[in-house]
């Protein structure tokens, strides 16, 4: 690093590679944790959270105490390299840190990442999506615990095998296992997850909880669906081509072409993608709501790999998959296109509902979109004999939290410790967290305990109520 670059870096402030530091601190090496398990950074020791050089003494051998600390409490070791500034006569400590080759690594057995400009501690999936990475593999490519040959549907199987066949994109053997283990769905003669969530002859309770709402409290209908993959993509879209509105557009006495009010084959691919994409590892449904002017669509999981939402807003976004035999079995059966190229064409076929806004976002430990109009009504036209009926739509009412109790669910992610929540929030006084964080959550029914019977336990962690998730999906 030169001078001129930190410079720079102490105008640009702190972001997702970049933090400062008044002094050096555990918080210092929670950041470079952080900054390994993520894409590497630095740490300005002897800065203001305003990034203003306020100095730091630094002995004869504080630079080696400190990388020391660094390799002593982290695991895999990782070891900085440090650098030393004078700025405007003030010592400047810069610790770096390249991306770790080996992922996770721990500091004082916590896992953190690092996410925009703020440090976040990894959950259980996230940690085995790391370790996945690492060694080039998938959940969904491991062995289904104790599960046999007979345990899959073959009748799913051999028209999935047609399928694929009729796709040209793999050849096929003619022996269904054979075909199977080249397509890795088979691992050692026994089913992988993947081949168990795409055929098991028994319900695996993956769900995906559909509904139709009138207010987020208010439900007109809802269903539960569950079963092998494609049989629920195919169910997934009945239900919702059933709940939503159409138009007709009527050009003469004996022609009318429907017009639904959602794109058919932007829902498809945002339906494919929940499900595909989804973390299988965690307890979490798949839940989509049809209110009367908007669908969502949230699934378990955050974007997978390094891709960002800004990214994802781009036509020449690199996406990764976490599950990457299901991929390559839609992607065989020509369902999806195997390069990332969903959101492309999810953007062009809503550009033909001008009205129509497409937002997406992750949140808590999950990912949600949702697609919704901005001014809808009943209306009819007519110019030069033709007719258009626009569908009737009607604002949604949000639940309300306090702020703090908002702040507690946001940073939320699977289960976690009353301590790592405070520790997450900010918060140093553990009475005031539990009369304004945790007790009017818990009174809220927006989280619960895993452990209700001992609410004193030590081992008491806290997990969002399907009542929160709908809250956080609301907002």
């Amino acid at each position: 690093m030169t001078l001129e670059y930190i410079l720079s870096l102490l105008a640009q402030g702190e972001n997702s590679r970049i933090e400062f530091k008044a002094s050096f601190n555990r918080e210092a090496i929670a950041t470079l944790n952080a900054f390994a398990n993520s894409e590497g950074g630095a740490v300005l020791i002897g800065v203001s959270d305003e990034g203003k050089p306020v100095g730091v003494s630094v002995g004869k051998e504080t630079i080696q105490e400190w990388s020391n600390e660094v390799k002593s409490k982290t695991e895999p070791s990782i070891i900085p390299d440090a650098e030393l500034f004078d700025i405007e006569g003030k010592t400047v400590v810069a610790l770096s840190v390249k991306e770790f080759p080996v992922k996770p690594v721990a500091f004082q057995n916590r896992y953190y990442k690092r996410i925009g400009n703020a440090n976040h501690i990894m959950n259980v999936s996230e940690i085995a999506d790391a370790f996945l990475k690492m060694v080039n593999s998938s959940w969904d490519a491991y062995e289904y615990p104790g599960a046999v040959l007979a345990d899959l549907n073959m009748d799913k199987v051999e028209g999935f095998l047609r399928k694929v066949k009729e796709g040209g994109r793999f050849f096929v053997d003619a022996d269904p296992v054979q075909a199977l283990t080249k397509l890795r769905l088979l691992r050692n003669g026994h089913p992988t997850n993947a081949a168990m969530i795409l055929f098991s002859k028994e319900n695996l309770l993956y769900n995906v909880h559909v509904g139709r709402f009138k207010t987020p409290s208010m439900i007109i209908d809802d269903k539960m669906l569950n079963g092998n993959l494609y049989d629920v993509v195919e169910e997934v879209m009945k239900y919702i081509i059933s709940h939503i509105k159409v138009a007709f557009e009527i050009k003469g006495p004996l022609s009318r072409t429907e017009i639904f009010e959602y794109p058919i084959p932007a829902l498809r691919e945002l339906i494919l993608n929940a499900l595909i994409h989804r973390d299988y590892t965690s307890p979490i449904d798949v839940q989509i709501k049809i209110f009367d002017n908007s669908l969502s669509i949230f699934s378990p999981g955050r974007l997978y790999g390094n891709l960002t939402i800004d990214e994802l807003k781009t036509d020449v976004y690199q996406s990764s998959a976490r599950n990457k035999l299901l991929v390559e079995a839609f992607y065989l059966t020509k369902d999806i296109e195997k390069y990332g190229t969903g959101y492309i064409r999810i953007r062009k076929e809503i550009q033909e509902y001008p009205t129509m806004n497409f937002n997406y976002r992750e949140i808590g430990n999950g990912y949600l979109v949702e697609l919704d109009y901005e001014h809808q009504r009943v209306n009819t036209e007519e110019s030069s004999g033709e007719k258009i009926v626009t569908p009737q739509v009607t604002p949604q009412v949000t639940p309300q939290v306090t702020p703090q109790v908002g702040q507690l669910l946001r940073v939320l992610k699977g289960e976690q410790t009353r301590d790592d929540l405070q520790d997450q929030i900010g918060i140093k006084d553990r009475e005031y967290f539990r009369s304004f964080y945790i007790k009017p959550a818990l009174e809220g029914r927006v989280i619960e305990m895993t452990i209700p019977d001992k609410p004193k336990s030590k081992n008491q962690k806290y997990r969002l109520t399907e009542i929160g998730i709908n809250w956080l999906l609301e907002n």
